[in-house]
């Protein structure tokens, strides 16, 4: 198993730095990503977290990867309410509300959430330059997105913490510290020896 660490083991990485995750961004600055009871309690308790890493002046960083996914998901989530449209797979409802004076404010929003509160939070922005066969070898089966593998590879490559509440991440050969409850449970190997 995996080095995974929970709130009450942020002592042990103090010295580390922590990379946050997309759901962790959400979490904390979008108002409506805990609509749900459950999803309130966990935006809660992750703002928490959060907080407390910031207040014990533990390094945190992103990257471009994870800025963008936070972007596009904070702006997909809107058009969702204002379109009715729950996957909003309509690209051309999207598009309409994107390019709208209602969506044209919700970007602004964003825009001030990414140049003004993150950085006031003391988060640094971390990205990796890759070479040819670098990229190629993002590209697999793993069970991982491509802006997830890129994200683990930056962890690996600089030794951080991810801090994330996707159980997506839980095989990853990196160190985490989560929330999430699924995170900490073995999974059965596969009889055929596949991920």
């Amino acid at each position: 198993m995996f080095l995974r660490y929970k709130r009450k083991d942020l002592k042990s990485i103090s010295n580390q730095t922590i990379f946050i995750d997309t759901n962790i961004l959400l979490f904390n600055y979008h108002p409506g990503s805990g609509t749900e009871s459950a999803s309130k309690k966990w935006q809660q308790e992750y703002s928490g977290l959060l907080a407390e890493i910031i207040l014990k002046k533990i390094p945190i960083c992103t990257n471009l990867f994870v800025l963008s996914e936070f972007y596009n998901r904070y702006l997909r989530f809107e058009a969702s309410i204002v379109t009715k449209e729950k996957s909003n797979t309509d690209s051309r409802a999207y598009k309409e509300y994107r390019d709208s004076e209602i969506g044209n404010a919700t970007q602004r929003e964003i825009i001030h959430i990414l140049k003004n509160r993150l950085p006031g939070s003391g988060i640094r922005y971390i990205d990796l330059s890759f070479d040819h066969q670098g990229i190629l070898d993002l590209f697999d089966i793993s069970g991982l997105d491509f802006t997830d593998r890129v994200i683990v590879e930056t962890c690996k490559v600089n030794d951080f913490v991810l801090l994330t509440d996707d159980a997506d991440f839980r095989d990853s050969d990196i160190p985490i510290l989560s929330l999430n409850p699924n995170m900490f449970l073995d999974r059965p190997k596969n009889p055929l020896g596949e991920p």
